[in-house]
């Protein structure tokens, strides 16, 4: 009699057991929260299930994509300008005509709030195409202006206040006083 009561127990706590875990899939199934495709428990397909496979991970490499920013001159194709602030990245690529022009350009591209442009310099002639980068809008302009000269007198890029940009020579006194150049 003993063993009928012990077997009759545990019998009764399996079925229980069972109920119980039955209830929980089915609540699991029909629940608001797992997506109608989520749980298929009776399929042999299990692991093509979307959220059982794999995540597609991606990896941000930022050094392989610095290097790429760093090897746009030979990868530009049509684009004249690069402006990449994550990166600080900038980049222009100067074509034969004058130097006006090319720095006209730039500031289109740089300074997109730009009033206007002045140019106090005597005209030069660029005559090639060439690619600058730089770590700062500044430092690409720098480059492109830093071989032409006036009578030893170097050219010098800034903005007023007003964001007017003007380019002009060293030796100039009245921008020179504006712009606080020494």
């Amino acid at each position: 009699m003993k063993y009928f009561k012990y077997t009759a127990f545990a019998l009764a706590i399996s079925c229980y057991a069972t109920s119980s875990i039955a209830s929980v899939v089915s609540k699991t199934k029909s629940g608001a929260a797992v997506g109608a495709k989520a749980v298929v428990l009776n399929k042999a397909e299990l692991p093509t299930i979307p959220h059982m496979s794999q995540p597609k991970i991606t990896i941000d490499d930022k050094a392989s994509k610095l290097n790429r920013l760093e090897a746009w001159c030979d990868l530009k194709g049509d684009e004249r300008h690069l402006i990449n602030d994550e990166y600080r990245v900038y980049g222009f690529v100067t074509k034969k005509a004058s130097l006006k022009e090319n720095i006209k350009d730039l500031v289109k591209a740089f300074y997109p709030k730009n009033q206007g442009f002045i140019d106090k310099t005597q005209p030069h002639s660029v005559v090639s195409e060439v690619c600058v980068l730089g770590r700062s809008r500044k430092e690409v302009i720098q480059r492109i202006i830093e071989p032409y000269r006036f009578k030893k007198d170097s050219i010098i890029f800034g903005n007023f206040k007003n964001d007017i940009a003007v380019m002009f020579y060293r030796n100039d006194d009245e921008m020179s006083s504006f712009l606080r150049v020494r």
